[in-house]
């Protein structure tokens, strides 16, 4: 079993998306999000009381380390964003569809080619196939 980690601001996160990053780095980046999906899904990860102050995790909000809660996480995020936070599954869940990408696909290779100076160029010597 892994020992449980407490990550300070100078701490690397050593896994992950930001693996050679500190937690400091992120903070400044305002990486709030990450840091606080890492906070609630990796159970041997925990924060110091500096880094849980900036995220906004109060008391009433922190977890019992190790061990992982996912729905406390998304309760925050809809807590602390109020609507915006079912503005932002929807925004999700609105993206093109790979059948909808394809044609649209279609549709910018059509006006490219039709743009294209050699098929302006084709079509005005004659030449019908283009």
């Amino acid at each position: 079993m892994l020992p449980l980690r407490t990550l300070t601001e100078k701490s690397l996160m050593k896994f992950g998306r930001f693996s050679n990053m500190s937690a400091g780095q992120l903070l400044d980046l305002k990486k709030y999000y990450y840091l606080r999906w890492v906070y609630y899904h990796c159970s041997q990860i925990n924060y110091d009381a500096q880094i849980l102050n900036a995220l906004h995790i109060d008391e009433e909000w922190q977890i019992n380390k190790p061990g992982t809660n996912s729905d406390i996480y998304y309760e925050l995020n809809e807590y602390m964003l109020g609507n915006t936070a079912g503005m932002l599954r929807m925004k999700v869940k609105s993206r093109l569809s790979k059948g909808n990408r394809i044609k649209k696909h279609k549709i910018d290779r059509e006006e490219r080619y039709a743009e294209n100076r050699g098929t302006l160029q084709a079509r005005n010597h004659g030449h019908s196939r283009l």
